[in-house]
């Protein structure tokens, strides 16, 4: 078994609003080539991942066992609410520590510190740990949210909005059910949605995460509704208990995200039309783009983009078929 892909699984079982903007961590102990305890960070203010798995297990055999970590582990800093982590493996004093990627906040500090104890240490570049973690770790680098274009088009590059008062069912979607269940599933993951105050007086959306049979428990992402015009307090988004809306002037953009940032948001999904998604991109404010396009001349309507943008920084690192839908996923090139 390879017990750092071990801690990202059980780490990903963890519901990432309630970590943020802390990661998710994993920390496996294994002794004599077994694991004897594992442990994850639950939530924000909760015992970290070490803490987890140690607590269960007998500190006096602890000098015998090897422990994986997906994160570098926290040290002291100004305003920290919970103990050093790294204090707690220098007491227990583990054979060796192994950890999949270093803490940007840290940034190679807690491993010197360990090392300087006497604790054998690894630093591997372990490519699940990195992106278990490519949220907190790029957005504490840039100072605002990761920030991933959410887009669905037709083949000739198109957009539809819904019409609440239509006798379709389904108006306002181009992308097939497969490619919907996608949506939620990375809603699921990321902080916030970022909308706009025109999506919503025109498509009254949920914006929430709407799942079955998902392999782990999910809240919803928190609410960025940018814009000036006024929305009805009886707009569907409303009705939402678990999670907070976020209401800003659509102004800076770039100063927005950073107070979302400030405000504990780390990663940001969108779901708005095309003047947004431009703006976006030619702000320089996107990390990630994911794009479905669906087998679908429409003729007319709204495009994508309501001007001219460059993919030329963006490198496409994923497609896949879904059913009739392709999804393309596209990362800035770092």
């Amino acid at each position: 078994m390879d017990f750092l892909d071990h801690a990202v699984k059980i780490a990903q079982q963890v519901d990432p609003h309630l970590t943020s903007p802390n990661p998710r961590v994993g920390c496996v102990v294994v002794r004599d080539g077994e694991i004897v305890s594992e442990g994850v960070h639950e939530k924000f203010g909760g015992p970290h991942a070490e803490v987890s798995a140690l607590d269960t297990y007998p500190k006096g055999y602890v000098s015998e066992c090897e422990i994986y970590l997906t994160l570098e582990p926290c040290d002291h800093f100004d305003g920290k609410k919970t103990p050093s982590c790294a204090d707690l493996l220098i007491e227990v004093k583990p054979k060796k520590v192994i950890i999949g990627c270093l803490d940007p906040k840290f940034n190679g500090q807690s491993v010197e510190k360990l090392r300087n104890a006497g604790i054998d240490v690894e630093v591997v570049n372990h490519e699940k740990s990195g992106l278990l973690n490519i949220f907190f770790v790029q957005s504490f680098r840039q100072k605002r949210p990761y920030l991933t274009l959410k887009l669905a088009q037709s083949l000739d590059g198109k957009i539809f909005h819904s019409n609440p008062g239509s006798k379709n069912p389904e108006p306002g979607f181009i992308s097939n059910s497969k490619s919907r269940n996608l949506v939620h599933q990375l809603r699921a993951e990321y902080r916030a949605i970022l909308t706009t105050t025109e999506t919503v007086r025109i498509d009254d959306p949920l914006l929430n995460v709407r799942l079955e049979n998902f392999h782990r428990p999910f809240s919803n992402p928190d609410l960025i509704v940018l814009g000036d015009r006024p929305v009805n307090e009886k707009a569907k988004i409303f009705t939402i208990d678990d999670r907070e809306v976020h209401t800003f002037p659509n102004q800076d953009l770039k100063k927005t995200l950073e107070k979302c940032y400030a405000q504990g948001i780390d990663s940001i999904l969108t779901e708005c039309g095309a003047q947004m998604c431009t703006k976006l991109l030619q702000e320089g404010l996107v990390n990630e783009i994911i794009l479905f396009t669906a087998p679908r001349i429409a003729g007319t309507g709204k495009s994508t983009f309501t001007d001219e943008v460059s993919l030329e920084n963006f490198t496409l690192i994923e497609t896949k078929e879904l059913d009739s839908d392709v999804m393309m996923r596209y990362t800035l090139s770092r």
